[in-house]
């Protein structure tokens, strides 16, 4: 009787998962040979990983995304407002110069969510 079994396909130099699926376990080798041609890496996974999960690349297992609010930023991450990147090393203060709401997009890595934060100026 052949099993079938789950894998997630994944960026090997950040661990960002790029697919999951399942196969069957004689048509595994198929997967990693295609999973490297593709410049990705395939590994087996007990049951298919929650949306906001990746890769840990010390363990080589799949670990939830971790949250974290715009007060306390994961470091390094990159900002994005309107449409401008700012790659931050330190926690940053946020204003503007004109009152209005702003859209910041956050970017730290497969590690931790992404998240889009809106932030009013009234003065």
């Amino acid at each position: 009787m052949t099993t079938a079994i789950h894998y997630v396909l994944y960026l090997p130099e950040q661990g960002a998962i790029y697919e999951f699926g399942f196969c069957l376990q004689s048509d595994w080798p198929h997967i990693e040979h295609s999973a490297r041609e593709a410049g990705l890496q395939a590994l087996q996974v007990d049951s298919e990983p929650g949306l906001n999960s990746y890769v840990d690349l010390a363990t080589l297992t799949v670990q939830p995304c971790q949250d974290y609010r715009l007060e306390a930023l994961p470091l390094p991450c990159t900002l994005t407002i309107e449409g401008v990147q700012y790659p931050c090393d330190q926690q940053p203060e946020i204003s503007f110069e004109r009152p209005g709401s702003y859209q910041i997009a956050v970017d730290a890595g497969p590690a931790w969510l992404k998240k889009t934060f809106t932030v009013e100026q009234t003065d």
